[in-house]
C-alpha cells in the first residue's frame, strides 16, 4: 500500500528510519534530484537548511510504524517517516493532506487486508485438512480399485485358462480333466467311456474363403448345435479351430456299463449330432451349409488320457479319409495308420526343405490340329523310402499343416521356368484357397512371372469348381487381381459338383475344364452327350474355352471336337512327362 501511494502522489516522496536512511522512493523523487531510485535507496537523507521550507515530513516529525519494503527487497513493519518534497509549501500541505487521507484509507484496507489474510489462513488450514482426509480416501478407494482390478484379472485369467474365447464352451485344460476322471472311475468300476472328436470338413477353406470372422461365427453356430445335443452330465469342449470333444457321460445307462452300450450310446449321439449340422446354419444372415466327421475312442483299450485323444484323432482322420460327413471308432488298425501318418508329417517337412519334390506335365493339346497348347503342372514327391508319390498322399496333410504355402512358392517357381522353354505354350498350375489367399501371393506370383521373363498369359491357375465360384470374397478377389495383371483363369473339374450361373459370371475365365467323370462317358451315353452339349454352349456364352480332361480314346477327341471342344488332356494323348520329355514334344503333332 505504501509503495502505491508513493508512486501515485505527484510530490516528490522519501521514506526513511530513524537514522534518515532512505527506506523507499517514487519516480517524482528520482525526477526531482536526479538520480535513478537505485542510487538513492539505503543512502542517509541529507537537507540543506536553506531548503527546509521546501520539505515537509508527511506525519508532522512523528514516527510512525510502517509497512516498509527495504531494498533487500522484504517487506518489515518499522519505525518510519515520510517526507514529502515541493517547491511550492502551500501545494505541498494541500497535496499531503490529501496523502494522508489516502494513507489512511489505505490503512484501513491493509488492516481488512490483514484480517482476510487470517480468515484465508484459516480457510487454507480447513482446507488443507480436508485435503488430507480426501487423500486419505482417494488412497483407500486406490486400493480397492486395485483389488477389484486384481481380482477381475484373476477372473479374466482362469476364464481364458478355462474357456474358450470364441465359442464360450470348455476348452481341452477342462476337457483332459473331466476325461482323467472318468477313466479312473471305469477303471474303480469297470465300466466304459467314450471320447468323441468332431471335426468341420473343410473348415480352412470356408475360414480362408468367407474370413476369419465368419468362420468364428460358424463356431459358434457349430458350439450351439451340439450343446442341444449333448446331454446334462456330458462333457462339451472346444478343442482349437475347428475342432469339438465331448466326454459322453454313462452315469445313466447302468451302474457298470458295458462296452457296448456305450457304443451305443456314442452312435447315437454321432448321429444326432451330424443331422444337426447337416441343417443350414446362419452365419451373419447367410445360411451356409456344411458337414463334419467324427472319430471315437472308448475305453477299455487305454488309461491314458493322450492315448484316447490320439485314438479319436486316428478315427476322425478314417472318417475324413472316407469322404467325411459320418463317423468312425477307432480300432487297432488305425494305430499303424496314426503312427504312420505322424511319421509321414515329419517327412513332409524335411522334403520341402530338403527339395525332394519335382513337377511332372501333363500336355494339354489343341484340337483342331493336334499340336501342343500347353500343361497342366503335377506335383509329385520323390520319397527316398517310398519312390514317386503322386499328391493324393500326402496334399491333405501338407494343407493341415499349411506346408502348401512354401510348396507352392516353389511350384510357381518351377511352372514360370517351364512357361519360359515353351515359347509361347502356357503351364497351368493347381492351387488352394489357402495358397491363393496367403499374403504376398498375388506380388510373389507376378515376381516369378518377371523374373522367368514371360508374359502373364502364359501362366494358368486352375481353381477346383467348388471354390473358384465363391461369392465376393477375399477369393473372388485375388482372382481378379492375377487376371487384371494378364494372369488365365481355369475353372477345374466342371460338371463334377454343383455351380452357379451367377457364380461363373463373376470369374474372368479363360478355360472350363471338363471333369473326367464327364468326359468318360462320352459317346456312349446320351445324358453324358447331352451335358457337354451344355457346357459348351455355357462356355461361349461366357467367351470361354472349353478343355476336356481324361481322353482315353481317339473316338473322345473326335466327339469333342465336333461338339466345339477346343483344347484337351488325357493318357491317350500322354500321361504326365518330366520337364525334359515335355520340351520334346514342342513340334509333336497327335492324332486328334
Amino acid at each position: 500500500m505504501l509503495d502505491e501511494m508513493l508512486e501515485s502522489s505527484p510530490c516528490a516522496g522519501l521514506v526513511v528510519d530513524l537514522q534518515n536512511t532512505v527506506l523507499s522512493a517514487n519516480s517524482a523523487a528520482s525526477e526531482l534530484f536526479g538520480r535513478p531510485l537505485s542510487e538513492m535507496i539505503g543512502r542517509p537523507l541529507k537537507i540543506d537548511p536553506d531548503q527546509r521550507e521546501l520539505v515537509l515530513d508527511g506525519h508532522n516529525g512523528r514516527r510512525r510504524n510502517l509497512m516498509v519494503h527495504s531494498h533487500q527487497g522484504s517487506w518489515n513493519e518499522q519505525p518510519a517517516r515520510i517526507f514529502w518534497f515541493e517547491r511550492d509549501p502551500d501545494l505541498l500541505e494541500r497535496r499531503l493532506q490529501e496523502a494522508e487521507v489516502r494513507t489512511r484509507i489505505a490503512e484501513g484496507e491493509l488492516e481488512r487486508l490483514r484480517q482476510r489474510e487470517l480468515r484465508l489462513a484459516e480457510k487454507n488450514r480447513q482446507a488443507y485438512e480436508r485435503l488430507a482426509e480426501y487423500e486419505a480416501r482417494a488412497r483407500h478407494f486406490e486400493q480397492l480399485y486395485q483389488d477389484t482390478v486384481h481380482q477381475t484379472i484373476d477372473e479374466q485369467t482362469r476364464q481364458l485358462a478355462y474357456e474358450d474365447p470364441i465359442s464360450g464352451l470348455p476348452n481341452l485344460v477342462i476337457l483332459r480333466h473331466y476325461l482323467g476322471v472318468s477313466l479312473k472311475q471305469a477303471c474303480d468300476t469297470k465300466g466304459s467311456v467314450a471320447l468323441v472328436l468332431l471335426d468341420i470338413d473343410r473348415f480352412r477353406v470356408i475360414n480362408d474363403v468367407l474370413g476369419k470372422d465368419s468362420g468364428d461365427e460358424l463356431i459358434r453356430q457349430v458350439a450351439q448345435r451340439l450343446k442341444n445335443e449333448v446331454g446334462d452330465q456330458d462333457t462339451l469342449a472346444h478343442q482349437s479351430g475347428d475342432s469339438f470333444l465331448v466326454v459322453l457321460s454313462t452315469s445313466a445307462l447302468a451302474a457298470r456299463p458295458s462296452q457296448e452300450m456305450v457304443r451305443e450310446r456314442a452312435e447315437d449321439f454321432c448321429r444326432r449330432a451330424l443331422n444337426a449340422l447337416n441343417a443350414s446354419l446362419p452365419v451373419y444372415g447367410q445360411p451356409l451349409h456344411i458337414s463334419a466327421s467324427i472319430g471315437i475312442s472308448i475305453f477299455p483299450g487305454t488309461t491314458d488320457v493322450d492315448d484316447m485323444l490320439h485314438q479319436a484323432s486316428a478315427a476322425l482322420f478314417e472318417a475324413k479319409r472316407e469322404g467325411g460327413g459320418t463317423f468312425r471308432f477307432f480300432t487297432l488298425d488305425l494305430r499303424d495308420q496314426l503312427e504312420n501318418r505322424r511319421a509321414l508329417t515329419a517327412q513332409l517337412r524335411h522334403a520341402v526343405e530338403d527339395g525332394e519334390f519335382e513337377l511332372h506335365y501333363q500336355p494339354i493339346i489343341q484340337l483342331r490340329n493336334g499340336r501342343l497348347a500347353g500343361a497342366e503342372a503335377l506335383l509329385r514327391w520323390n520319397h527316398p523310402m517310398r519312390g514317386l508319390l503322386a499328391p493324393a498322399s500326402f496334399l491333405e496333410l501338407a494343407e493341415e499343416t499349411n506346408l502348401i504355402v512354401p510348396l507352392g512358392h516353389w511350384i510357381i517357381s518351377q511352372a514360370c521356368q517351364m512357361a519360359a522353354q515353351l515359347q509361347s505354350g502356357f503351364v497351368s498350375v493347381n492351387l488352394s484357397p489357402r495358397q491363393l489367399l496367403h499374403s504376398g501371393f498375388v506380388d510373389h506370383f507376378l515376381d516369378e512371372i518377371e523374373r522367368a521373363g514371360i508374359p502373364p498369359r502364359q501362366m494358368v491357375v486352375e481353381v477346383p469348381e467348388g471354390l473358384g465360384t465363391s461369392h465376393d470374397g477375399p477369393l473372388l478377389e485375388t482372382l481378379h487381381r492375377l487376371n487384371r495383371r494378364g494372369v488365365l483363369l481355369a475353372l477345374d473339374d466342371f460338371g463334377r459338383g454343383a455351380s452357379s450361373l451367377k457364380q461363373l459370371a463373376e470369374m474372368p475365365l479363360k478355360f472350363l475344364k471338363i471333369d473326367r467323370s464327364v468326359v468318360e462317358r462320352v459317346p456312349e451315353e446320351s445324358k453324358a452327350l447331352g451335358i457337354t452339349q451344355a457346357v459348351m454352349a455355357l462356355a461361349a456364352s461366357m467367351g470361354t474355352s472349353c478343355l476336356a480332361e481324361g481322353i482315353e480314346t481317339l473316338q473322345q477327341s473326335r466327339t469333342l471336337a465336333g461338339m466345339g471342344c477346343e483344347y484337351a488332356q488325357g493318357h491317350f494323348f500322354s500321361a504326365a512327362l518330366t520337364a525334359d520329355a515335355l520340351t520334346d514334344c514342342l513340334k509333336r503333332r497327335w492324332p486328334v
